[in-house]
């Protein structure tokens, strides 16, 4: 997998920005995540927003292959998911990262997109 912080270019937006949703702090509370934790239907929240967005454990892009269901934004490019460690991230189809996330049980996500808008996921 790629270094998520150089997946990204100024085109895209601010690197300060992108910089500080790749390295946000997560809690110490945030459990380790494995592409089974992942592998299912999530409810995604962006901007006041609601859509869905799959998960299968299909191989694929920076990961796995993932389908957001009528996303708005940014989220709408989405076409893969990892996992590294404690985070969750999502990428578009040139490998950019779209959002990164933590879990504190595995049920509910919180994280940020790489322009700083907050997204939750949960089953």
């Amino acid at each position: 997998m790629s270094d998520a912080s150089t997946s990204l270019d100024s085109e895209e937006g601010n690197l300060d920005d992108l910089e500080q949703m790749v390295n946000f702090e997560i809690p110490s509370y945030a459990i380790n995540l494995s592409p089974a934790n992942i592998a299912g239907v999530w409810i995604l929240s962006i901007g006041g927003s609601v859509c869905r967005v799959a998960t299968p454990q299909t191989k694929s892009g920076q990961g796995y292959r993932a389908f957001p269901l009528s996303c708005p934004k940014i989220f709408s490019k989405v076409n893969s998911w990892a996992v590294s460690g404690k985070k969750l991230y999502f990428y578009d189809d040139s490998g950019k990262v779209v959002a990164a996330f933590y879990s504190a049980n595995g049920s509910h996500f919180a994280g940020y997109t790489f322009d700083n808008q907050a997204v939750l996921l949960k089953r």
